[in-house]
């Protein structure tokens, strides 16, 4: 089981908590539940390339669309998301 999994089995555990306790406003809960989706790696998105600074990247975060701007970036700098190379 990866961290992920951990994650997401924590957060359901919470969610069942939280609805019986707080009644159904989840808001608490979509911000938890977007960090955590952020911790699934995804594909980066492989585009024309673009010129950034005096390179040229290829490459983009599959949630926010931001430019990666290097080869072997694990994380986005944007909005967090782990990134499968």
């Amino acid at each position: 089981m990866n961290k992920y999994e951990d994650y997401k089995k924590a957060y359901e555990r919470i969610e069942l908590v939280y609805h019986s306790s707080f009644g159904s406003d989840n808001a608490d809960l979509d911000k938890i539940k977007e960090l955590i989706e952020k911790e699934k790696p995804m594909k980066p998105l492989k585009h024309k390339p673009k010129k950034v600074g005096y390179k040229y990247k290829e490459y983009s975060c599959p949630s926010c669309k931001n430019i990666l701007l290097y080869e072997e970036q694990r994380k986005c700098d944007n909005c967090g998301q782990k990134i499968d190379l």
